[in-house]
């Protein structure tokens, strides 16, 4: 039986290892996983200390990205289809190297591509099951929805969807995937279990990614050529109404309409942020009022990606045309740093593992 003296001994030093693992915690450094497209790798960042501490090819024409759950694995797509950029590096009608499509498995721990899984015709993003065992992957020139098995590789299916699909998103409860389409300019709904189209909804002009609030009563659509937000009943499936940027009355005034790219929840589910693409901007949304309640200017040259930090207080942007990565202050609506980063960023994810 333990002395009185020695039970305390045991209590404090447990009391000192949860203090000590909670500084762990809070010191553990966030990192950043950035997809450069013309470079053909993924970049990581130290937001932190404002530098990049890593790359690692991948292969060609890096895009959309998802992380595991644990954090070990991140999904890349690639394609081997050539860039149509503004200034006419090439036309639709050159054909592609289908050879260079693929989804790219990287082991974060190492920096190593583990392998590249087939992923049909010119992946352009990915979203995982809940369970983490499938991968939906959004074909953008074949119009397609292809599925894989990230245990094994296998190719479960291809569901043909409308034309141009960019966004792929799982329902929080895994019972439904949606995607993007933006020439279709719809939303399908796909039901994950048999991969078969459930309904379609309209979603503005160009659709391009999809984001549900936490209690999945509504799914939040950027539609960046029309400039808006479309919103969508999560429990009817419906269209709810527009929110038009253009309409927006903001103190200062933005130097350029935002068109909404990606986006991304808050930790606590409150605010939606979008990163601006030619409005050169990020956007913040609040989910309860269902309006515009910050913008931040001049965040950098075509924001596409956008992650927020763990604690709510800092977003990222990767920046396409400025070849850089911003940091910046969510409370101050303004940009901290700038992180040059060459090769085209694309898609940004944040880790803490």
């Amino acid at each position: 039986m333990q002395s009185p003296h020695t039970r305390k001994f045991v209590l404090l030093a447990c009391l000192g290892l949860v203090a000590i693992e909670a500084r762990v915690r809070a010191d553990k450094h966030e990192k950043l996983f950035v997809s450069a497209e013309d470079s053909g790798e993924v970049v990581v960042i130290d937001p932190k200390a404002g530098v990049v501490t890593g790359r690692v090819k991948v292969g060609h024409r890096p895009r959309g990205m998802r992380l595991s759950k644990d954090g070990r694995w991140l999904y890349v797509t690639l394609t081997g289809s050539p860039k149509i950029g503004p200034h006419g590096e090439t036309t639709k009608a050159t054909p592609g190297d289908r050879n260079r499509d693929g989804l790219a498995v990287v082991d974060t721990n190492d920096l190593n591509v583990a392998k590249v899984l087939k992923a049909g015709i010119d992946p352009i993003a990915v979203d995982l099951s809940p369970d983490g065992k499938m991968a939906f992957i959004a074909n953008q020139e074949s119009s397609q929805v292809t599925v894989v098995e990230l245990a094994t590789g296998a190719t479960l299916g291809t569901t043909s969807v409308g034309s141009g699909p960019e966004g792929v998103t799982f329902r929080p409860n895994g019972k439904e995937v949606w995607i993007a389409t933006t020439q279709a300019q719809e939303i399908y709904v796909l039901d994950s279990a048999t991969r078969k189209l459930k309904m379609r909804v309209g979603a503005g002009s160009t659709p391009r990614t999809i984001v549900f609030t936490r209690d999945s009563r509504q799914a939040i659509v950027t539609d960046s050529q029309g400039s808006a937000f479309v919103l969508i009943d999560g429990l009817k499936n419906k269209f709810q109404k527009l929110v038009l940027m253009w309409q927006l009355k903001t103190t200062p005034v933005l130097r350029y309409v935002p068109q909404p790219y990606a986006a991304i929840l808050s930790p606590n589910g409150k605010m939606l942020y979008a990163s601006g693409g030619l409005g050169e901007s990020i956007v913040g949304f609040d989910v309860e009022k269902g309006a515009v309640t910050q913008t931040i200017d001049d965040v950098g040259g075509m924001p596409r990606g956008i992650g927020v930090s763990r604690d709510g207080k800092t977003l990222f942007t990767a920046n396409s045309a400025s070849n850089d990565v911003s940091v910046v202050d969510i409370a101050a609506s303004k940009v901290q740093k700038r992180i040059a980063l060459s090769g085209g960023p694309w898609a940004l994810v944040v880790s803490t593992n």
